[in-house]
């Protein structure tokens, strides 16, 4: 049990850690890329909803640090894809 809880605290920040490339390259290129607007706003949801949840069943502070840490980093990401988007050109 106590290797399970070890692997599971390392995936929150590895998670999180993996998006930072992300988002630096995007506010290089000014740009998102092929980022998908569906899977942000499901990613941005579902952390919510983890909030949520770790908040009134697990009240454990470390991993609701990581909940919100990735909660802001899917949220950054979404919002890059808000002010980078393509503008579209009207006829």
């Amino acid at each position: 049990p106590n290797a399970l809880v070890a692997l599971q605290l390392t995936a929150i920040p590895l998670t999180n850690l993996s998006r930072l490339p992300q988002i630096g390259l995007n506010w290089r290129n000014r740009s998102t890329g092929e980022l998908a607007p569906s899977t942000l706003l499901l990613s941005v949801a579902g952390n919510i909803a983890r909030v949520f949840t770790t908040l009134v069943h697990l009240a454990d502070p470390v991993y609701l640090a990581g909940v919100l840490t990735g909660l802001t980093v899917n949220s950054t990401l979404l919002a890059q894809y808000v002010l980078y988007r393509p503008k579209r050109i009207h006829l």
